[in-house]
């Protein structure tokens, strides 16, 4: 009996430290690029948008395909024979592409939130405007909310490794409960009039349970709600419908309640 508690001791010291070495060495906050999204506020959301997308657009036009091309293979290493004026185009493009790496996810989520409104009550009259506001505001803040929270759970890029690494005791949160407590936490913040949100739950008391925060038309069913879940993306933003979600059979916790 004593040989076998120091095998199991000794294998789940093995699997810390081989855990360990797969964030320290692997972890995508090791390869972190720079963060635009921390200038970026519901109020300048709309004409950052447009600003970086008419870069964008402008130097895509002016560059030619073979130089777009050359960048492209390049992976951002140094280029031979480049003029100074196609090595100040490689850094803007560079630069460019990544801010709309990080912003566009932000403009999709917020039409995505607006679509889901308008798709149940486009026949009725509701002020339109004051709908984008929500939507913006609910947006970059679930933007931040996410970066903040995959910085505390020092999330690694494989989510069932990290439900791992909470099990031996590596880590304390990080969980799919925990993405969903501490969203919702914040979501119960954000005045809303457009929007309320409850806790969505598959497969409860299994191995394979998983746990969302979910958004949802006032109004409307918990089936015509979109779900958020960065834990199934290690950290970076994750919404999908839930009649989209064929992945898992969604229903309402209703012992956490809906908050309006």
């Amino acid at each position: 009996m004593q040989r076998k508690k120091g095998f199991i001791r000794h294998m789940k010291q093995t699997l810390i430290s081989i855990l360990l070495l797969i964030f320290v060495f692997i972890s995508p906050s090791a390869m972190a690029k720079r963060d635009y999204l921390t200038q970026i506020t519901p109020e300048n959301f709309d004409s950052y948008h447009t600003e970086i997308t008419t870069r964008y657009n402008k130097l895509i036009s002016t560059l030619s395909p073979d130089l777009i091309r050359r960048f492209k293979n390049s992976k951002g290493k140094n280029l031979n024979r480049l003029s100074k004026k196609q090595a100040s185009y490689k850094k803007e493009y560079f630069d460019l592409v990544e801010q709309k790496k990080q912003i566009d996810p932000l403009y999709r989520l917020r039409e995505d939130l607006i679509d889901l409104y308008t798709a149940h009550y486009k026949n009725t009259d509701f002020d339109r405007a004051s709908l984008q506001t929500e939507a913006t505001v609910l947006t970059v803040g679930l933007f931040n909310e996410i970066r903040r929270l995959k910085k505390s759970y020092r999330s690694i890029f494989i989510p069932i490794v990290h439900n791992m690494m909470i099990d031996v005791g590596v880590r304390k949160r990080g969980a799919c409960k925990h993405w969903a407590e501490d969203l919702l936490a914040y979501l119960r913040t954000v005045n809303r009039g457009f929007f309320y949100v409850v806790w969505g739950e598959a497969n409860m008391q299994k191995i394979t349970e998983h746990n969302v925060a979910v958004i949802i038309p006032m109004g409307r069913p918990f089936k015509d709600g979109l779900i958020v879940d960065p834990w199934r993306t290690s950290g970076r933003p994750f919404w999908i419908k839930v009649t989209a979600d064929t992945h898992y059979p969604w229903q309402q916790w209703t012992g956490y309640g809906a908050y309006y």
